[in-house]
């Protein structure tokens, strides 16, 4: 099953993640197992590259748990200019050896201008 994300420039996104096996079986983490989410253009380092491990320096999380809740903060979706994005959820081993992933588009929008 593939991702679909829509987000907004200069808003944080909430959103939840479920990386399932080839049997469409939600992926069991184990001890020492942790999940990462990149965002980017396809052949290019992510602009976005999250860990369950760790807030990013702008304090977008993801929870330690799968399903996962990914919480993109204001300050790292701004970087993403308006457009089509891929993202990527990835289940990653102790040792760091890649086990499965889902992926998808994540589409930015820009907001209006003024106050709310």
């Amino acid at each position: 099953m593939a991702l679909t994300i829509e987000a907004h420039r200069n808003r944080r996104c909430i959103f939840e993640a479920t990386v399932r096996n080839a049997d469409d079986d939600v992926w069991v983490l184990g001890v020492g197992d942790y999940l990462r989410c990149k965002v980017g253009r396809p052949g290019a380092t992510p602009v976005l590259d999250l860990s369950s491990l760790a807030a990013s320096a702008n304090g977008s999380t993801m929870s330690p748990t799968n399903p996962t809740t990914i919480t993109l903060d204001k300050d790292d979706v701004v970087l993403l200019h308006a457009g089509t994005w891929t993202i990527e959820v990835s289940v990653f081993q102790a040792g760091s050896e890649l086990q499965h992933a889902v992926s998808g588009m994540l589409v930015v929008l820009d907001t209006q201008t003024g106050s709310i």
